[in-house]
């Protein structure tokens, strides 16, 4: 999933736009069990791995997105950058240097 105009977030990173509540991540999650793969750039990458490989530890967090947190770390993830070269939590790196 991708915006047309590739925007995901605002000035200094804000993210605070993107409203999902619980049952519209029920769905995303059914789509995302579907797919193969998540292919990411750097930056939300590493916004994603700084949340998700331990996010049912927060005891507030709800089902779906406990749910997202075991699709994530078990999906391969493919992660675009020409500054990444190795990642974590079953991600290839495609590494190209400018």
């Amino acid at each position: 999933m991708v915006s047309l105009d590739g925007f995901f977030e605002g000035l200094d990173r804000d993210i605070s736009w993107h409203l999902v509540d619980d049952e519209l991540h029920r769905h995303f999650n059914e789509q995302f069990r579907a797919t193969g793969a998540f292919m990411f750039g750097r930056v939300t990458f590493e916004l994603m791995a700084s949340v998700w490989p331990t996010a049912e530890q927060d005891p507030d967090l709800s089902a779906p997105l406990v749910e997202f947190a075991g699709i994530w770390r078990d999906m391969p993830k493919f992660v675009f950058s020409r500054t990444l070269t190795q990642a974590g939590w079953n991600t290839t790196a495609i590494h190209r240097r400018a």
